[in-house]
């Protein structure tokens, strides 16, 4: 134990990046889950979109919940109306059939760039509509919309059925979601205690493998049904939005491997203490 407690004096700096992997891995994440981070999550959400562009949005959703084509079809880009039948619209109406009055901004992102004809805004917004059905309790809409300068233009728009609300969607559930949270919180111990071992074991800790040890990973993500990639040092899990599914991190310990199979060989180990 003694010269355990002497290693980590010899140490201190890399205990210290340790202790600061530990904080950014495992609690870090946490902190999605306390009121406060929720309350800037919501902000962030509402205000992706201005209230005119929103207001234009509900416009458009109402006209085709009222069943006003017309109406409906005139807010349609130029674009839109070239490759849009009337009758396309109406086919739409159907998801509104059974809906309420209540409109929800659920999530959405905007894009604005400057061109030689003008400032350019791309949307892309979500929104959500209870619906007077026992199985079928929402419809989302879809719309992308663009604004060139002359007033927003809807590009396209589409409608779903869905029997959870976006927010229950995005809610964590420990019965489907437990085997990626528990591989998601295990190999990153597992590279911890790689790291430590490394430390407090090697005759000479170097700086190099350490941080190899703790930053060379290859990290798959899971997003509800979607799988990514990515390198680097990533929380065991994030939240994707306010109201997006849990993203859970599953590292592949690529630094932790090498050290194993291919560096512990080769390094001096200070020898087990005699209890």
């Amino acid at each position: 134990m003694k010269n355990v407690s002497a290693r980590m004096r010899a140490n201190k700096g890399k205990f210290v990046v340790l202790g600061l992997y530990i904080v950014l891995v495992f609690l870090s994440p946490l902190y999605l889950l306390t009121p406060f981070a929720q309350d800037q999550l919501r902000q962030l959400t509402n205000s992706i979109v201005s209230n005119e562009a929103d207001q234009f949005f509900r416009e458009h959703i109402s006209a085709l919940r009222d069943n006003d084509i017309d109406r409906a079809y005139s807010m349609l880009s130029p674009e839109a109306q070239a490759v849009t039948a009337t009758t396309s619209l109406q086919e739409l109406t159907t998801y509104f059939a059974s809906t309420t009055d209540s409109i929800e901004f659920v999530g959405g992102k905007f894009n604005s760039v400057t061109t030689s004809d003008g400032k350019v805004t791309e949307y892309e917004v979500h929104y959500q509509i209870p619906n007077n059905d026992p199985v079928d309790k929402f419809v989302v809409v879809y719309i992308n919309a663009e604004d060139v300068g002359g007033g927003l233009k809807v590009h396209t728009v589409q409608a779903n059925k869905i029997a959870q609300s976006v927010q229950e969607q995005g809610d964590f559930s420990l019965e489907s979601q437990w085997f990626p949270l528990l591989l998601s919180l295990l190999i990153p111990l597992f590279i911890v205690y790689t790291a430590y071992r490394y430390l407090t074991k090697a005759t000479n800790p170097k700086w190099i493998l350490f941080l190899i040890i703790l930053l060379l990973s290859l990290s798959i993500t899971i997003t509800g049904e979607k799988i990514g990639a990515n390198f680097g040092l990533v929380g065991f899990m994030n939240k994707s939005g306010m109201w997006g599914p849990w993203i859970f991190s599953l590292p592949i310990p690529l630094g932790a491997i090498y050290y194993y199979f291919v560096f512990k060989k080769k390094e001096g180990f200070v020898p087990e203490e005699k209890v």
